[in-house]
């Protein structure tokens, strides 16, 4: 499993993680949201990985979670 499938399948794993990307439009505002709590990264994976792909997890914080 690549690493952005990772993040997204622990998105949906993690209530609290799941509620935050109801409320948030992009990927850029969920890691954002989560800085504010001093969270940055997710099942160990930095938010600013190069290798994460963000057009993929911006299409899956707006269409699956919204």
């Amino acid at each position: 499993m690549n690493k952005t499938n990772t993040i997204i399948n622990r998105i949906q794993a993690v209530d609290n993680f799941l509620n935050l990307a109801y409320f948030c439009e992009s990927w850029k505002d969920f890691i954002e949201e989560l800085g504010e709590w001093g969270v940055y990264s997710i099942a160990k994976i930095d938010f600013d990985d190069k290798e994460l792909n963000i057009d993929l997890l911006d299409n899956f914080i707006l269409k699956e979670c919204n």
